[in-house]
């Protein structure tokens, strides 16, 4: 809804794990899909390239996708570990895209949850999509889409990664 953007938690992108923003607030609203894991019995090691393999559909003519990996603590705290962006033009009922989330080198404790979170709009870090044909730089009408992410049977959305055996 262009009308209610999703908001930013970063301020910096190049420096958001100095700001450490929360995701909480961002995670709750109702145009954000969520994705939360068990807590972790062991701590796991995360090494390498991860990607979001999503099926996603619109009643737009394209569609923005913002994903973040986060590390959810027990105490409710989560913060963003690597995040990514991908635009997709006349997406219709269900295609396929995978949304780079880059690379890491991270070590997740034990106790702590992996969570997915996707969303049309992460403003002002981006360009809001205007929801029409035009160019989101000069866009002058907006329109509300709704947007969808199949998973399960023959569309299989997943998060691929590279986890190392524990030591």
């Amino acid at each position: 809804d262009p009308a209610d953007l999703v908001p930013s938690t970063i301020v910096d992108p190049f420096s958001f794990l100095h700001e450490y923003p929360d995701e909480g607030e961002v995670a709750a609203r109702d145009d954000v899909l969520v994705f939360t894991g068990e807590p972790l019995p062991v701590p796991l090691t995360l090494a390498g390239r991860v990607s979001a393999h999503l099926w996603v559909g619109s009643d737009g003519p394209a569609v923005c996708l913002h994903v973040k990996l986060v590390d959810v603590a027990p105490d409710g705290g989560s913060h963003i570990l690597l995040y990514g962006q991908e635009r997709l033009e006349r997406p219709g009922d269900s295609t396929p895209v995978e949304i780079s989330l880059g690379h890491t080198a991270h070590r997740v404790p034990a106790g702590h949850r992996l969570r997915l979170q996707i969303a049309s709009s992460d403003y002002p870090l981006f360009v809001p999509h205007p929801g029409t044909t035009e160019s989101p730089w000069f866009a002058v009408e907006t329109a509300l889409n709704h947007q969808r992410v199949r998973f399960g049977g023959e569309t299989p959305s997943h998060l691929s990664l590279t986890v190392l055996p524990s030591v």
